[in-house]
Formats: structure tokens, C-alpha cells, sequence
């Protein structure tokens, strides 16, 4: 009889879930440690695992009861968490890049600090950028970045749905 106010509460932790995963993400792109970030992202994983496997337990309860209701609030609660779990998978991608974008800026603003104390024949303060050398940074660091990221990501994700 109370199962939508189980589930209710389930998805208000997931909510601060997000929350905390968004504060983590946050964090890195300010200049967080990535070791930080990690424990957050485990965290978060067993908060959303913890979640999943409850609603899961609340949905198995309905089936069980075999009534008409019942199947229709199961069926309702099958589909939560297909749009929980395409959720989640759009907020890792969005951390992946946001993550692989930041270490791309930091890049970027590095070789051009590099460019600037460079000597160049237009005397100091010269905005030349070595446009190859460039490239190859960025290009080794969008591979870097996004081998490592997508892989373990994906893994916690399967685990969690």
C-alpha cells in the first residue's frame, strides 16, 4: 500500500545521487584532485546500485501481489528505471567530456603560455602558436582521456541497472 511512497523516497536519494556527482565533476573541473573524483564516482555508483537494487525489491513486492494495480505500478516502475538508467548513461557522457574538455583547455592554455615565452622574431608578446605541435597534444590528450574514461564507466554502469 505504500510502495509509491517507497519509491518516492528511492528516487529522492537518487536525486542527491546526482547532486553529489554533479558537485564531484565540478570539483575536477576547478582543479580537483582525479584520485578525489574517483572516490566520489564510487560513491556515487553504490549510492545509485543501492537505489536500483531497492526499486527493484519494491517492483518484485507488486508483482507479486498479481493484481491488476499491482502489474500496472510495475510496469511503471520497469520504465523509472529505464529512463534512470538512460539518464545515468547521459551523465557520464556529459562527465566525459566535460572532464575531456577541461583537460583540453588546460592543454591549450599551457602551449600557449609556452608560445609566449618562447623568442619570436616579432619580439616578446608575439600570440604565434606552433598550430602542429598543438594538435599532437591535443589529439594524445583526447585519447588519453577518453580510453580511460569510457571503459570504467561503462562497467559501473552495467553493474548498476
Amino acid at each position: 500500500a505504500d510502495f509509491h511512497l517507497r519509491v518516492l523516497k528511492i528516487q529522492e536519494e537518487r536525486v542527491g545521487a546526482y547532486e553529489a556527482f554533479e558537485t564531484a565533476i565540478k570539483a575536477l573541473i576547478e582543479g580537483g584532485a582525479e584520485n578525489e573524483y574517483e572516490k566520489a564516482c564510487a560513491e556515487v555508483t553504490s549510492r545509485f546500485k543501492q537505489a536500483s537494487d531497492s526499486i527493484n525489491g519494491v517492483e518484485t513486492q507488486l508483482v507479486s501481489l498479481g493484481t491488476a494495480t499491482a502489474q500496472k505500478l510495475s510496469g511503471w516502475i520497469r520504465k523509472l528505471q529505464a529512463f534512470e538508467k538512460d539518464k545515468l548513461y547521459l551523465t557520464v557522457a556529459s562527465h566525459i567530456e566535460r572532464k575531456r574538455l577541461s583537460k583540453i583547455r588546460t592543454a591549450v592554455e599551457a602551449s600557449a603560455k609556452r608560445n609566449e615565452e618562447r623568442q619570436h622574431p616579432q619580439g616578446a608578446g608575439c600570440s604565434c602558436v606552433d598550430a602542429q605541435e598543438q594538435e599532437k597534444e591535443l589529439d594524445e590528450l583526447a585519447l588519453e582521456v577518453h580510453g580511460e574514461q569510457v571503459g570504467a564507466m561503462q562497467k559501473d554502469i552495467n553493474t548498476l541497472v
